[in-house]
């Protein structure tokens, strides 16, 4: 299908806008770079005084034209809600003298080895927004009481079932898309021995 134009979009006016800082990059080519661009321009969507730290030059110009005035670049004295970022035994440390009514870590977790000292990290913030229920689990388990599963989703509006006519790839096959990089949480050995089985009913069938 053909890429959606974003629209330009104004949220509605408020006496006092919610400011929301991102402590994060907001770029077309990393995941988190990815998750920092959509988040920030959904917020500011919704009504929020969005800022980040930082940003690629070749795409926040757009991000700006979309949602001006609400996105903004730098970091602010006081926030309504900080988001800061966690992974693999990495817990991004607060912005220096930055202060905030809450305070989120948005984490990605692909080890199951969580150190005490990530524990403690978590534990401090109001709220742990996990990727995936997968992640969710392993922090609490962990002692991460406060996790919570936020699915990312997707823009249904690009990615859907319609299709032009005559424009499938490959025409009268079924194909199966296994969405992941090669990593021991996206079980691609386990996809590809189901589809080695699959072909047994179905020889003409495509995994990409």
């Amino acid at each position: 299908p053909r890429p959606v134009a974003l629209e330009h979009h104004q949220p509605p006016p408020r006496t006092r806008m919610k400011r929301l800082h991102i402590a994060s990059e907001a770029n077309g080519y990393t995941g988190w770079g990815l998750w920092c661009t959509w988040v920030a321009w959904f917020a500011a969507r919704a009504g929020w005084a969005v800022s980040i730290d930082a940003a690629d030059p070749g795409l926040w110009p757009i991000a700006l034209k979309l949602a001006d005035p609400w996105l903004t670049v730098g970091q602010p004295a006081h926030v309504d809600l900080l988001i800061t970022t966690a992974g693999n035994h990495h817990v991004a440390p607060r912005p220096n003298g930055m202060t905030a009514t809450r305070h989120a870590i948005a984490t990605f977790v692909e080890d199951t080895l969580i150190r005490p000292r990530e524990v403690d990290a978590y534990t401090k913030a109001d709220v742990v927004l996990c990727g995936s229920q997968w992640n969710t689990d392993l922090l609490r388990k962990n002692g991460v009481a406060n996790a919570v599963t936020t699915v990312q989703g997707v823009d249904s509006r690009v990615w859907n079932r319609v299709y032009p006519t005559g424009q499938y790839a490959f025409p009268g096959r079924h194909v199966i898309f296994s969405a992941g990089k090669l990593e021991y949480r996206k079980a691609q050995d386990a996809v590809v021995a189901a589809f080695r089985e699959h072909l047994k009913t179905d020889p003409d069938a495509i995994l990409v």
